[in-house]
């Protein structure tokens, strides 16, 4: 009898054990997945601002203000593509990067010579020819500049902007 009731001890110490060892797992997987569901969270809301200050610009969306771009809007997102792409040392698009191409009426925009501002408006030959003649007169009020429609585009794989055209409407 006493053989059976150390038995009994012995096999109720290891079913605790187990019920111990079970509990810890859940316990550990549990927050575990929470752990990953919050870094997941934090990712989406840094594409998400990421994406936010150059969907500002995109024409197509219904909640922008603005639904028209000028020369300036375009210097501006230029600068930050360029800025975006030196910061993560990137030299070309593929499609698991994020670096950030600007087209102005499908012309690529060579992002280090692309540059507005008073002083050099008639030192850009590039810029008044290519993309826009209107810009020779430095004395022209944003209003009375040429205006251009936004688009941006998402790369599928990482859900970042990676390509965003600048196209000329016509008035």
């Amino acid at each position: 009898m006493e053989n059976a009731s150390k038995a009994l001890l012995m096999a109720a110490g290891a079913l605790f054990g187990i019920v111990l060892l079970t509990l810890f797992v859940y316990i550990f997987t549990s927050y575990s997945s929470t752990t990953q569901s919050i870094k997941t969270e934090i990712a989406a809301g840094q594409t998400k601002d990421f994406n936010n200050k150059f969907l500002a610009y995109d024409s197509s969306k219904s909640d922008t203000i603005q639904t028209y771009s000028t020369m300036y809007d375009i210097n501006t997102v230029v600068n930050m593509a360029k800025d975006n792409n030196e910061k993560y040392g990137l030299t070309q698009q593929t499609d698991t990067n994020s670096y950030i191409s600007v087209y102005v009426d499908n012309v690529s925009v060579e992002q280090t010579d692309f540059k507005i501002t008073r002083q050099n408006l008639n030192n850009n030959e590039y810029m008044y020819n290519t993309i826009d003649p209107d810009l020779q007169e430095t004395n022209k009020t944003v209003s009375e500049l040429t205006k251009y429609k936004c688009s941006v585009q998402l790369n599928p794989n990482t859900g970042l902007v990676y390509k965003i055209y600048f196209t000329r409407i016509n008035t």
